[in-house]
């Protein structure tokens, strides 16, 4: 069984990322998570179709919130399905001559689907593959004139949108690993094809739980596949406002990025914010998101340890129990592969010589050759004891 989680999140990255959550670790059989993604975009300028900025003039501007909902359940060992379905609003402002233009629509921007299949799972490396399917609930609309539309905004790129992907995270040390993305992309709006990407460091001191720093960049690399490419000027108009994110040329971007995230036992909160910083047929501006994912725990509220078979790793003997029976110490370390964040299972002998599972914790602190576990859970109304066998394995495996 997979312990804890793997998450697709919607985030700022033009229209919106794929970004896998808490190191790609899968969810486990049979339970869910919810998570709702609110993300906001402001621009501050422009490039044009071969990657030159135009500066903005005094009174445009253009906002958009975005606000995602999703539900990914685990289906089995290592599939997930996810539903969800996102929120639009936004804003463009502009001037022409002495009439200045406030344009803005609202509604449900798309629904989409997709599933999440586990290749590699081990504590160290994880890799995976996804599909994704996204229908916009509005029809991209050309307009015969030559200049943009004053009187309305569409909501965005109208259509099917289509990717394949796959991810890939390795840990160097017991608190800082790398996470890769890479998709291929058939966007909405009939656009070019793309490869979206991403590259990130993360530092986990806490091995899985606590706060999670991270950085990296995040981009698009066009395909150059638009049928306008090499005539542009009969490339049909939109009512994009002053935004050049919608109805795009074979656009390309590159955002570097920090985020910050604290992880409970069935929450995750998470801070994003970046800057495009350059681009071709798209907008410059700030992105930031705010990620609020509740991961439901019935593998652990509704677990039975009687009837679980598992593979342990590791095998130890508890030396020391706390007075409240919070914590105990356990007789190996670092050298015998225990580190921070692993779960560990307490066994007591019943008079028959039968091992049964009391308890229930991780690895609080670990040094050379002794830890400290904290307890979690406790399944019989049994005292830990000293000599309790103390049976270890991965929080993913």
């Amino acid at each position: 069984m997979k312990v804890f989680l793997f998450l697709i999140i919607l985030l700022p990255f033009h229209a919106h990322a794929l970004l896998f959550e808490d190191n790609g670790r899968a969810i486990p059989e049979k339970s869910y998570v919810i998570s709702s993604v609110s993300s906001f975009f402001m621009m501050t300028d422009r490039f044009d179709i071969n990657g030159a900025s135009i500066a903005l003039q005094p009174t445009d501007k253009y906002i958009k919130y975005d606000n995602d909902i999703s539900y990914t359940y685990g289906f089995s060992k290592n599939l997930e399905i996810y539903l969800g379905a996102r929120f639009r609003l936004h804003q463009s402002t502009h001037s022409s001559g002495a009439n200045t233009f406030n344009l803005s629509s609202s509604g449900i921007e798309r629904v989409f689907g997709g599933a999440n299949y586990y290749l590699i799972t081990k504590s160290s490396t994880r890799l995976a593959v996804d599909a994704y399917f996204g229908k916009t609930m509005y029809k991209a609309q050309d307009i015969q004139s030559a200049t943009v539309p004053t009187d309305s905004l569409a909501l965005g790129d109208g259509g099917g949108d289509f990717w394949i992907g796959t991810f890939f995270y390795h840990k160097f040390s017991k608190s800082f690993g790398t996470n890769l993305y890479a998709n291929f992309r058939m966007p909405p709006n009939n656009l070019s094809k793309e490869i979206n990407y991403k590259f990130e460091l993360e530092l986990n001191p806490d091995g899985g739980r606590g706060v999670i720093l991270a950085g990296g960049v995040q981009g698009i690399y066009s395909l150059r596949s638009d049928q306008f490419t090499n005539d542009v000027l009969s490339k049909p108009v939109q009512a994009t406002g002053v935004s050049k994110q919608y109805n795009s040329l074979n656009r390309s971007l590159l955002l570097p990025y920090l985020k910050a995230s604290y992880r409970f036992d069935n929450f995750l909160v998470s801070l994003f914010g970046g800057k495009v910083i350059s681009g071709i047929s798209t907008d410059s501006g700030l992105s930031t998101s705010l990620t609020l994912s509740y991961f439901s725990s019935n593998k652990y509220k509704q677990f039975d340890p009687e009837s679980e078979f598992r593979e342990y790793e590791t095998e130890s003997k508890v030396i020391e129990v706390s007075p409240r029976q919070r914590f105990v110490k356990i007789d190996q370390g670092l050298a015998d592969d225990i580190e921070k964040g692993m779960r560990i299972d307490i066994f007591d002998t019943d008079h028959y010589g039968k091992n049964k599972i009391i308890a229930r914790g991780y690895v609080f602190k670990s040094n050379v050759d002794k830890a400290i576990i904290k307890i979690t859970k406790k399944y019989k109304k049994i005292k830990i004891k000293i000599d309790n066998f103390a049976r270890g394995y991965s929080i993913n495996e």
